[in-house]
């Protein structure tokens, strides 16, 4: 979608994440002065906090693993963290309609007045939150799965369009600007008959304005698919920011609304810190693909495996035919899924001729494209992109003892596992030695999963 924005000339050698680590580093300065000039014992508060303090920093819900990984390198440009494993840990992400809907249950629990109150929600119940920004427009739906403690299970992947107030507005004068009349009407008095304004210009007939309202609804009409695909008893929460002036006149939301237009300065911010203390989204859509690369044994009737007889090798200490290429998914696209969920894929080391100690190198794997069922990458290779990899050594002590066709061989059996974490993928390989449950030390993987 094009942005109709002025261009901005930024300082030679600087660029836009020097501008948000410079601004995140001027708050965090001032945070810092604050607590260490106001608070009884600031020094020695602050000492305690500064090396552990977790970050929440929000986004849009449409902004994915790319803004996230050039906010997190703002932060550690600014100086909130150190650039090392356990400082980007410290760094987590909140879309802005998850932040607003916690900020939600805020004002609930506190006695704002809604049309119907959210604490009293029960098992099964649907919400729909629409936070009606400056820039974007941010829609987040949920499932109710306890009412206490509050358990919800997020219905689809968050949806977002830049069509805030500022967009609208923008596009609104620049139209005006090119007829004569609606330019005079924008600038007449607003407290006069607007109505009363148009008339005896091109646009005071009915059909004009029926024009307007269907093109208006065209728009934004995909900002509500969340809404309608939700079915009966949903309870929508709009909360409005700089998007004051919206009304639902076009009968789009067949739904129960609660308006919360309480300051909502920083509902954001409070919603974000209310996201981390409560976790109240504990299952969540997963809004693509993730899986490893691994080349399966060859299926004479697997057809997929016969039309890739140009990529077969064999293995001349096992005898075994693999396939390269081969993709498989550990958790799907519009899979629902469990926050700290374990997935895991099972793999054999390449064969040797005695025991021996095994390095393995594994990536990680994003598929972001329409596909169901993808079992190599080459079926939409522009579709896969990696989000990381890691490297482990496995003992020679656990690998077994096989024949093959070509004699005694040896190689070890194992699994490729992920964790869904809050903040990250986690990977680690596990295996079994001995009647005991072996495993590597995790790899994280900073990565947008839901």
């Amino acid at each position: 979608m094009k942005i109709d924005a002025p261009k901005v000339h930024l300082p030679p050698g600087r660029d836009v994440v020097d501008v948000f680590g410079d601004f995140l580093k001027y708050m965090y300065d001032c945070v810092r002065t604050h607590i260490m000039t106001r608070q009884v014992d600031g020094n020695e508060l602050w000492s305690s906090l500064s090396g552990t303090a977790q970050f929440i920093l929000s986004h849009p819900n449409g902004w994915g693993s790319y803004q996230q990984g050039k906010m997190r390198e703002a932060a550690i440009r600014g100086g909130l963290v150190p650039n090392t494993p356990e400082g980007r840990e410290r760094i987590e992400f909140v879309t802005e309609g998850e932040a607003s809907f916690h900020w939600c249950i805020e004002q609930a629990l506190t006695g704002t007045t809604l049309k119907v109150s959210i604490v009293k929600m029960t098992e099964g119940e649907k919400i729909v939150v629409a936070d009606l920004g400056g820039g974007t427009i941010d829609v987040s739906s949920f499932l109710v799965k306890t009412p206490r403690p509050l358990r919800l299970q997020e219905q689809m992947a968050p949806e977002c369009a830049l069509e805030g107030s500022i967009m609208v507005t923008n596009r609104f004068v620049k139209s005006a600007r090119r007829e004569k009349y609606l330019f005079l009407f924008l600038r007449a008095d607003s407290n006069k008959n607007l109505v009363g304004k148009l008339q005896g210009t091109p646009y005071s007939n009915d059909g004009y304005i029926e024009t307007l309202r269907e093109e208006f609804d065209e728009d934004a009409k995909c900002l509500f698919r969340a809404v309608e695909e939700g079915g009966d008893d949903v309870y929508g929460v709009r909360i409005a920011g700089r998007g004051d002036d919206f009304e639902d006149e076009s009968g789009l939301c067949n739904i129960e609304l609660g308006y919360l237009n309480v300051d909502r300065a920083k509902a954001v911010a409070h919603g974000g810190v209310a996201f981390y203390l409560d976790r109240n989204v504990t299952e969540r859509t997963m809004r693509h693909t993730y899986g490893v690369t691994l080349r399966p044994s060859y299926n004479s009737s697997n057809t997929e495996h016969q039309a890739r007889r140009d990529k077969l090798e064999r293995d001349s200490i096992s005898g075994i035919t693999f396939v390269k290429g081969g993709f498989f998914a550990l958790v799907k696209k519009g899979q629902v899924v469990k926050v700290d969920s374990v997935y895991r894929e099972h793999a054999h080391s390449q064969a040797c001729r005695t025991p021996e100690t095994v390095t393995w190198f594994q990536s990680i794997k994003r598929y972001s494209g329409t596909r169901d069922n993808i079992s190599f990458v080459d079926m939409d290779p522009s579709a896969f992109e990696e989000i990381g990899w890691f490297r482990c050594e496995i003992p020679a002590s656990a690998m077994t003892r096989r024949t093959g066709q070509h004699g005694t061989y040896y190689d070890v059996e194992f699994d490729i596992v992920i964790t869904l974490g809050t903040v990250e993928i986690k990977a680690h390989v596990e295996w079994e030695q001995n009647g005991e449950k072996q495993r590597t030390s995790a790899n994280s993987m900073w990565e947008d999963y839901y």
